[in-house]
């Protein structure tokens, strides 16, 4: 098995290891709220049941995430599992934390969707609040989002699932992303997020 792949000169993405848990745990701690569940226990915990990746750059973690199952007894699956939204069985796509530009953190997150697309139910969590800038990522990996929810702490993430649809972004009814309240109307009653589009003033979300 390889658990290396180099990218670029100084930048190099592989497993984390559990001699990188003080870093990883540095890394964590530089997302506040949003990655309270992240503390050193849980991370310790998944070291045992998740794939951990991360990206390296002059031997420094910058970037890291992973999968898990859904089942796993860790709080921020347990907070996803008590929403009903997916199946047990399901692979989860970890929050993943970026300390890089915009071009690294699209080339990492390509990574990590690029391991666990094996999974025949695949899901992806994003915080809101500082996982905005991701969703053209996620959308563009095959993602629809189906809702967005409280999890760990109350900290509110949208939740994605890999489905092969036909987006037809024509006949979409289109939210301003920072309007959550009607996001969230609109995914109860069974809509689904297809793409967002950055615009000069505001980021809007489409859904059909």
């Amino acid at each position: 098995m390889c658990f290396f792949a180099k990218v670029a000169p100084r930048l190099v993405m592989r497993r984390i290891l559990k001699q990188d848990l003080p870093e990883l745990c540095a890394l964590y701690a530089t997302g506040g709220r949003d990655f309270a569940w992240a503390s050193a226990e849980n991370l310790q915990t998944l070291f045992c049941d998740a794939q951990l990746w991360g990206m390296f750059y002059r031997n420094h973690l910058i970037c890291a995430g992973g999968s898990c199952a859904a089942a796993l007894a860790m709080p921020l699956c347990d907070a996803l599992r008590l929403t009903g939204l997916v199946p047990p069985t399901a692979t989860i796509l970890l929050p993943p934390i970026l300390q890089c530009d915009a071009e690294t953190a699209s080339d990492f997150l390509a990574f990590l969707f690029e391991k666990a697309c094996a999974s025949s139910s695949l899901f992806c969590l994003i915080p809101v609040q500082s996982g905005a800038a991701l969703l053209a990522c996620v959308f563009t990996a095959g993602f629809v989002l189906t809702a967005l929810r409280p999890l760990y702490a109350l900290r509110p993430h949208y939740i994605f699932a890999l489905q092969s649809v036909k987006k037809i972004k024509k006949r979409s009814i289109i939210v301003p992303q920072a309007d959550t309240w009607t996001l969230s109307f609109l995914l109860e009653l069974g809509l689904r997020g297809i793409a967002v589009q950055q615009t000069e003033d505001v980021s809007l979300l489409y859904l059909e």
